[in-house]
C-alpha cells in the first residue's frame, strides 16, 4: 500500500476504513455469532494445556445425567480429557436441566447448571472443594479446578487454573458487545486514561490484550479521547505485520473505548532488560533488526510512531527476543512530502527536533529513528544516553 495522506477524525469514516474496520472481525468468533443451541462455555484459562469445549446437550424426559452431560477427566471416553494424573479417570460430571421455573434475577433463567464430583482427590469450584458424589449449582464465572498444585507435597509442577464457566444464555442478554463476548482476566498496565488487561474470547478460549479506554471518567477530555481513539483505530486496522502489534477487533460504547490487540505474554522488553542488566550483542541485534523492519513497514504506509520506547515494545517470547511494537497513541498517517508539527512523545528518547519544533517549525518520520538508536544504547549499556538533566537543557 503506498503512503496515504494525514487523515483527520472526520474523514475516518470513509468506505475504506469502514471496511478495514469490519475485516478486524473475520479472526473472531463472537457470542452473537454462535448457534443459540449452545448454553454454556467451559473457558480455559490455559489454552496451551486446556482446550475450551463448547456444551449444548440438555436433559429431556428422565434419561440419566451421564447421558447428556459432559464428563470430564483422563478416560479416553470423557468429553473433556486432561491428561493428569491428578486428575480421577472420571473426574466430574457437568450438565444442564430444565427447572421448569423462570428466575427473576435473570440470573440462570430457567435452566440450571450443575456439576457432580466422582473424583478421588476432589473438584474445586470458585477455590471451594467439592465433597465427593456431591452435585453443586454452576453460575456464569465460577471457577472450576480439578487439581491444585501443591509443591509441599512434593507435585510436580502443573498449570492449576483450568475453567471458568461461561453461562451464554446470560452473555446473549448483554447490550455490550465486548462484554458479551471477552471474558476480562489479569490487567496488565494502566495510564492515565486507558488500562490494558487480558481478554479471553468466550467461545474459542484465544487470549488477547484488551486496551480500555473509560470515557466516562474524562467527561473534559471525550471528545479528544475519541479523536486519538479514532486515528490510532486508523492507523491499526492497515497494520499487519509481525513485530507490530495486530487489532482484532475494535468496539465503541457509551462509556467506554475498547480495542482487542495481539497478547504479548512475556510483558514489556523494559523489565526484561532490568533483569539481565543489559543484552548481549547477539540479543540487541535481533531486537534491533525487528524493530527496522517495523519501521520500514510503517514507513511504506506512511505512518510515524513517535513514541517508540522500552516500554512500548513488547515480548512476544522472552527466550527467542520476538518483539512486537505497541501503543500507536501518538502515531500519526503522513504523506511522503508531509512535516509534523506537535510536541509529543517521551522526553528520554525523543529527538531534537521534536522538542525544538516551535523554533525550527516542523520535523519528519526520521523521529522515530533517533529513538530507535536511543533504545538500541540502553539496550546494550543497560542505561540510557541522557541524563534528565540533559534532556530538560
Amino acid at each position: 500500500m503506498s503512503p496515504t495522506k494525514d487523515l483527520t477524525p472526520s474523514q475516518l469514516s470513509d468506505s475504506h476504513e469502514v471496511d478495514s474496520l469490519n475485516q478486524l472481525f473475520q479472526d473472531q468468533l463472537l457470542v452473537s455469532q454462535v448457534s443459540q443451541s449452545v448454553w454454556g462455555v467451559l473457558l480455559s484459562l490455559s489454552p496451551d494445556d486446556y482446550k475450551t469445549m463448547l456444551m449444548e446437550r440438555t436433559k429431556t424426559g428422565h434419561a440419566p445425567a451421564e447421558n447428556f452431560g459432559y464428563l470430564i477427566g483422563r478416560h479416553k471416553a470423557c468429553d473433556v480429557r486432561i491428561n493428569n494424573h491428578h486428575i480421577s479417570n472420571r473426574h466430574c460430571l457437568i450438565y444442564r436441566v430444565e427447572d421448569g421455573q423462570s428466575d427473576s434475577s435473570g440470573d440462570d433463567g430457567h435452566y440450571r447448571v450443575y456439576l457432580e464430583d466422582t473424583s478421588t482427590n476432589g473438584t474445586y469450584v470458585n477455590k471451594v472443594r467439592v465433597d465427593k458424589n456431591t452435585t453443586v449449582e454452576l453460575h456464569d464465572g465460577d471457577e472450576i479446578q480439578f487439581a491444585r498444585y501443591q509443591p509441599e507435597k512434593g507435585m510436580a509442577p502443573f498449570n492449576d487454573r483450568f475453567y471458568v464457566f461461561q453461562n451464554l444464555d446470560i452473555h446473549r442478554r448483554e447490550p455490550c458487545l465486548f462484554k458479551q463476548s471477552y471474558y476480562l482476566a489479569d490487567r496488565l498496565g494502566k495510564g492515565a486514561f486507558a488500562e490494558v488487561r487480558v481478554a479471553i474470547n468466550r467461545v474459542t478460549g484465544k487470549k488477547y490484550a484488551a486496551k480500555i479506554i473509560k470515557r466516562f471518567e474524562h467527561a473534559d477530555k471525550r471528545k479528544k479521547l475519541d479523536e486519538n481513539f479514532q486515528v490510532e483505530t486508523s492507523i491499526l486496522s492497515r497494520v499487519r505485520y509481525p513485530s507490530i502489534v495486530m487489532v482484532h477487533g475494535v468496539f465503541r460504547e457509551l462509556d467506554y473505548l475498547y480495542l482487542v490487540l495481539d497478547l504479548a505474554p512475556d510483558g514489556e522488553l523494559f523489565d526484561e532488560i532490568v533483569k539481565r542488566e543489559f543484552l548481549a550483542e547477539d540479543d540487541a541485534r535481533r531486537v534491533l533488526l525487528q524493530l527496522l523492519l517495523a519501521i520500514r513497514h510503517l514507513n511504506r504506509l506512511g505512518i510515524v510512531h513517535r513514541d517508540i520506547k522500552l516500554e512500548n515494545i513488547l515480548l512476544a517470547d522472552r527466550h527467542n527476543l520476538r518483539i512486537k511494537l505497541a501503543d500507536f497513541g501518538l502515531a500519526k498517517i503522513v504523506g511522503e512530502t508531509m512535516f509534523m508539527k506537535t510536541v509529543c512523545g517521551t522526553p528520554m528518547y525523543v529527538a531534537p527536533e521534536v522538542l525544538t519544533v516551535r523554533q525550527l517549525g516542523m520535523y519528519d518520520n526520521l523521529v522515530d529513528m533517533w529513538s530507535l538508536g536511543v533504545v538500541l544504547y540502553i539496550c546494550l549499556c543497560g542505561f540510557p544516553p541522557f541524563s534528565e538533566e540533559t534532556v530538560q537543557q
